[in-house]
């Protein structure tokens, strides 16, 4: 599966919740979420969350936006201005998610791609090239 002239998807909570009828809660459109996750890894393209419809609620924005990252989800969209910091806090990788697949990426050379530990944790190629998709990402590498 591939989809040469699409970008990224978004997902539109609002519109699938009234279409099946469904809430809005995390729980509600977990599945939904996962399935788009799935579609769109397929399909090699990001795929950006819905926005928190909270506008007044930054614990909500932060849980979900660290929800929809753990999910695999590239960002989060939002309904106003005051949630981009919180969002791109979350989106934005770490010092230490930055150490640490640098970490990986040494691991994995030193053991020529093949199973090693790092900190104590088994680590192997869907390791490796996590690590290394996320260092491409920030040090601005194809």
């Amino acid at each position: 599966m591939s989809a040469p002239r699409l970008g990224g998807v978004i997902f539109g909570s609002a519109d699938y919740a009234a279409s099946v009828r469904c809430g809005l809660g995390w729980d509600a459109l977990h599945y939904a979420r996962c399935a788009l996750i799935n579609a769109a890894t397929a399909a090699n393209i990001p795929a950006i969350d819905a926005p928190t419809w909270e506008l007044d609620d930054p614990d909500t924005l932060r849980r979900e936006a660290e929800q929809a990252k753990e999910l695999g989800f590239y960002g989060k969209g939002c309904v106003h201005p005051r949630h981009a910091t919180v969002i791109n806090e979350v989106f934005t990788p770490s010092e230490d998610e930055i150490a640490h697949a640098r970490a990986i990426v040494a691991a994995a050379d030193a053991s020529g791609n093949g199973v090693t530990t790092v900190d104590g944790q088994m680590r192997g190629t869907p390791f490796f090239n996590r690590a290394r998709v996320l260092l491409a990402d920030v040090d601005g590498t194809p």
